[in-house]
């Protein structure tokens, strides 16, 4: 028990004999905290400004990256885009190519028959070849369009609104292509009877 106490007047006296020079035990009140900040306490008003200014910065940084964000994320998307739709494209120009080589096998088969029956009437098979030159032509003048319109759109404000224009316009050469196909597959029919 001694030693608790001798303890504890210990350190009370080491507490109360090293205080600094000039403090005085009075607490200061709410309005020289607020007022001076030469009393060894921040002011609370400094304090909002201090936090304002730096809310301020922060949002000046966040909006300079979100632009710049956003520039980012727009080229992404337009690189995706022109590359999604060189792909449609090179698939569509594939099938152009090779329906114009069936075009020209078809042509070739329909000559040998000609020779061989110079007295059967080929006039709605040519008809229809013409129609499918005139509809592979037709497709490409379109896919050309388009890929003019692409780098329009991309550059455009709105681009997303712009986008159907460009999906008409494939919709358009992909019936195109439908369609000649049908027609080559009831030439090659009709020409099978003449055993070409």
């Amino acid at each position: 028990m001694k030693k608790f106490l001798l303890v504890t007047a210990l350190v009370f006296f080491l507490t109360t004999s090293l205080s600094p020079v000039g403090a005085t035990t009075e607490t200061p009140s709410l309005e020289s905290k607020t007022a001076s900040p030469s009393t060894g306490f921040i002011g609370i008003l400094s304090l909002r400004e201090k936090l304002a200014e730096k809310r301020e910065a922060i949002q000046a940084r966040r909006e300079e990256k979100g632009e710049t964000y956003r520039e980012k994320i727009s080229e992404r998307r337009k690189i995706v885009v022109r590359n999604l739709f060189g792909k449609v494209i090179e698939r569509i120009d594939l099938v152009i190519s090779h329906l114009e080589k069936i075009i020209e096998r078809i042509e070739s088969k329909l000559e040998e028959a000609k020779v061989n029956f110079p007295n059967a009437d080929f006039s709605t098979i040519d008809e229809s070849l013409l129609q499918a030159k005139q509809n592979l032509v037709q497709a490409n003048e379109i896919t050309n369009e388009a890929e003019e319109a692409i780098e329009d759109i991309l550059a455009s404000e709105t681009p997303r609104e712009d986008f159907p224009f460009i999906g008409n316009l494939i919709k358009e050469t992909r019936l195109l292509i439908i369609e000649t196909r049908g027609l080559l597959l009831e030439i090659v029919i009709e020409l099978k009877e003449y055993g070409s």
